[in-house]
């Protein structure tokens, strides 16, 4: 592990855990390089960049670990969003369903009020042209009319008492 290090040229080593916290962190020493020449100022100021592009590479890996873990967490927060989103849908859809279940229990239940509806009507419609369709011999009309007014709801009309020219005025 030390020596993927070293060919790597890192700056420091850092240890995290699953969560992103830092649990241990140190920088790297470097012995010289004995290959190079120490008067050399050509080598000097590579040897400066290099340490420069180092602590830069140090401070850009930081910054994405940080992105890194950011987004790690944006992911498992959109996730657990993405299943209550989920479960609300599946909830408004059985809301749904069960309001069109209703809904359908509803005109079925009309449509067969109506049925029945029409039906008692046309018995009652037969009944009163029966009680109508008298055979004109008197016999049993105020028990037709009785039955006639009830069918009505107390609207059928009224046999006369008495002719219109029968009253004697008083004069």
């Amino acid at each position: 592990m030390e020596a993927s290090v070293n060919a790597s040229n890192g700056v420091a080593v850092s240890l995290y855990d699953k969560k992103g916290v830092l649990l241990r962190a140190q920088d790297l020493e470097r012995e010289p390089d004995e290959d190079e020449d120490a008067g050399d100022p050509v080598a000097k100021a590579d040897k400066a960049r290099s340490r420069d592009m180092k602590e830069w590479t140090g401070m850009l890996q930081a910054v994405m670990h940080e992105q890194n873990t950011s987004f790690d967490k944006g992911v498992a927060a959109a996730a657990q969003s993405q299943d209550s989103l989920v479960q609300l849908v599946d909830s408004m859809a059985a809301h749904f369903a069960a309001a069109l279940t209703n809904i359908h229990n509803i005109v079925a239940n009309q449509a067969i009020l109506q049925q029945q509806h029409a039906e008692q009507s046309a018995r009652q419609t037969q009944l009163i042209a029966e009680l109508s369709s008298g055979d004109g011999s008197g016999k049993d009309d105020g028990i037709k009319q009785l039955l006639l007014a009830s069918l009505l709801g107390g609207r059928a009309p009224q046999a006369p008492a008495a002719p219109n020219g029968s009253k004697k005025d008083k004069s």
